[in-house]
């Protein structure tokens, strides 16, 4: 758990993304340089014959239609796949929780108030190889289920039903 100076806020985050990264958490991490190694051979194309400019039906057939189809696809991807936990901020102030959530190719953040969770649980189970494991998560008045990033400890989870109300 860290505690920032600049908000009456506090972070449970596994390392592997920077919640208050703000909009830039938002934004694709692999689909713009997939998206640009895709480009690539247009352009070099274009660069080595500037004469395949008269031919632009073909550009647009054999090369662009397929990368819009593929940005397309890694678009679906991102909404219908969010990824896992990496982070959640609890702001006290507004008394909102913000869930981060990274997957391939983008990491989103999503917004909660207080009032939408019910409780906080830590649920014991088996990993694929048999081994017991603890897996913190949120409960919504949805009844959804929201695991908190691995490694949260149990001084976090108590901190963080304090802050809540729970």
């Amino acid at each position: 758990m860290a505690q920032t100076a600049s908000s009456p806020s506090f972070v449970l985050t596994d390392g592997s993304v920077d919640p208050f990264a703000g909009n830039g958490a938002r934004v694709a991490r692999a689909a713009a340089p997939v998206l640009i190694g895709l480009m690539a051979p247009m352009l070099l194309m274009l660069a080595i014959e500037p004469g395949l400019v008269r031919h632009a039906h073909f550009l647009v057939t054999a090369l662009l239609i397929p990368i819009l189809l593929i940005a397309v696809g890694i678009y679906i991807y991102c909404v219908v796949s969010p990824g896992d936990v990496n982070g959640v901020v609890v702001d006290t102030a507004t008394r909102q929780i913000s869930i981060v959530q990274s997957n391939m190719f983008a990491t989103r953040s999503t917004q909660m108030p207080f009032a939408a969770i019910t409780s906080v649980r830590t649920i014991a189970g088996y990993d694929r190889d048999g081994y017991a494991t603890r897996q913190t998560e949120l409960v919504t008045r949805r009844a959804e289920r929201i695991p908190l990033p691995a490694g949260t400890t149990d001084a976090e989870v108590t901190a963080l039903k304090q802050v809540l109300g729970l």
